[in-house]
């Protein structure tokens, strides 16, 4: 499946050296986080935005994992320098103790505290999977729509495989209940049957 990072921008960016401006730029870097050696997952970089201590991005960066279970995104902001970059700020994000799915999840981290200054942070959207579109969802009625939106966002993975979406009519009379719905009241009327 497909993990996107988009990449919203960053706050309060700045280095040691008071007479430069930070020419920022983010590195994104994704391994699973075992025992004893980590797996390498890839690495994508940002644009780098020239002068500017509060970067806005608004770029998207797709990872295909097999998993989230022990998945640590890490997110380092370099500064672009003549000789050589300099390290802004870094933090970790264990993707697995995230609620992700196909609904973008708003992330925010700090990268660095400056003791002078307002810390530097990073913001971020998630999402875990692709959102599902079916044209028959349109037909649903209000139950339909609300299980289908479910499925769509926590479950995208197993679209047309576990679950899918159409529409159609009712033909005849409904003969089946599900289990435990006749527990209170008079038995149902003949036709139906508690399975």
């Amino acid at each position: 499946m497909i993990l996107t990072v988009h990449l919203i921008g960053a706050t309060n960016l700045s280095d040691w050296n008071v007479f430069d401006k930070v020419d920022p730029y983010v590195k994104f870097h994704i391994e699973e986080d075992n025992l004893l050696f980590d797996k390498n997952f890839g690495e994508m970089i940002s644009s780098k935005k020239k002068n500017e201590e509060n970067p806005t991005y608004n770029e998207q960066f797709k990872f295909e994992l097999p998993t989230l279970e022990k998945m640590e995104l890490t997110c380092t902001v370099m500064d672009e320098d003549i000789l050589f970059d300099a390290k802004l700020g870094r933090c970790k994000i264990k993707l697995e103790e995230l609620d992700l799915n196909a609904e973008p999840l708003e992330v925010h981290r700090k990268v660095h505290d400056n003791p002078f200054s307002p810390d530097s942070w990073i913001f971020l959207k998630l999402t875990w999977g692709e959102p599902i579109e079916d044209k028959d969802a349109a037909d649903f009625t209000y139950v339909g729509a609300a299980a289908y939106e479910c499925l769509r966002i926590e479950h995208p993975e197993h679209h047309n495989r576990l679950w899918n979406a159409t529409s159609g009519r009712i033909v005849g009379n409904l003969h089946q209940t599900p289990r435990g719905m006749w527990t209170l009241g008079p038995a149902p009327e003949e036709g139906h049957s508690d399975f």
